[in-house]
C-alpha cells in the first residue's frame, strides 16, 4: 500500500505558522525582513491566473506566497545555514528590480480587472517602489518587517477562507501604501 504524505491542515497553513517555523532559523532580524520582503517579491513576480474571480485571484496569490516560503523554509533546514539563500534571493530579487526599472510598469488602475493576469498586490509593490524615491531593496526589508509584525500582532486565524484573507489583507496593506501614506 503506497503511504501518502501528510497533509498540512488548510488552516494551519497560514503566515502565523510559517513566519514562526522562519523566525528561529534566521539570527539577525535585518536579515529576516529581508527574507519575508525578498520572498513575498519573489512568491509573485510571476504569478499568472487568467479569468478568474477577484476572490479566486487574491486566495491563489497567498497560496503562491504560502509554497515560496515553505519551500524556502526546507531548503535552509535542510543547509542548517540561511546566508546562502539569502544571498539568492538578494540577486533574483535586484535583478527583477533593475528589469522593472527600464521598463514601463503601468499603474494598477491602468489596467481593466478582466484583462489583468498578474499579481495585484506584486503590481501594488511595483507602484510603491517605483513612485517613490530611496533603497528599494531597504523598502522590502522594512516591509517584511512590518509584515510580521502584523502577523505576530494578530495571532492564529481560524477557518482556511478567514486565513487567506487576513493574509492577503495583511500582504496588500504592509506592501502596497497608498498616496499620502507616510509610514516610510
Amino acid at each position: 500500500m503506497k503511504k501518502r504524505k501528510a497533509k498540512i491542515p488548510a488552516e494551519d497553513r497560514q503566515l502565523f505558522f510559517i513566519f514562526n517555523t522562519l523566525a528561529p532559523r534566521v539570527s539577525d532580524s535585518n536579515d529576516y525582513g529581508t527574507i519575508i520582503g525578498y520572498t513575498v517579491f519573489n512568491s509573485l513576480k510571476n504569478f499568472r491566473l487568467i479569468s478568474s474571480s477577484s476572490e479566486e485571484r487574491l486566495f491563489h496569490e497567498v497560496k503562491n506566497a504560502y509554497t515560496h516560503f515553505e519551500n524556502l523554509i526546507k531548503k535552509i533546514k535542510s543547509s542548517d545555514n540561511y546566508t546562502p539563500h539569502l544571498f539568492e534571493l538578494q540577486n533574483n530579487t535586484e535583478s527583477a528590480l533593475e528589469e522593472y526599472s527600464k521598463t514601463r510598469i503601468p499603474s494598477i488602475n491602468q489596467i481593466p480587472e478582466s484583462e489583468f493576469e498578474g499579481s495585484w498586490i506584486f503590481t501594488g509593490i511595483l507602484d510603491t517602489l517605483f513612485n517613490r524615491g530611496g533603497n528599494h531593496l531597504d523598502r522590502l526589508r522594512r516591509y517584511g518587517l512590518e509584515l510580521d509584525r502584523a502577523v505576530q500582532r494578530r495571532g492564529v486565524v481560524k477557518g482556511n477562507r478567514s486565513c487567506l484573507e487576513r493574509d492577503y489583507r495583511d500582504l496588500y496593506t504592509c506592501f502596497v501604501r497608498e498616496k499620502g501614506d507616510r509610514r516610510d
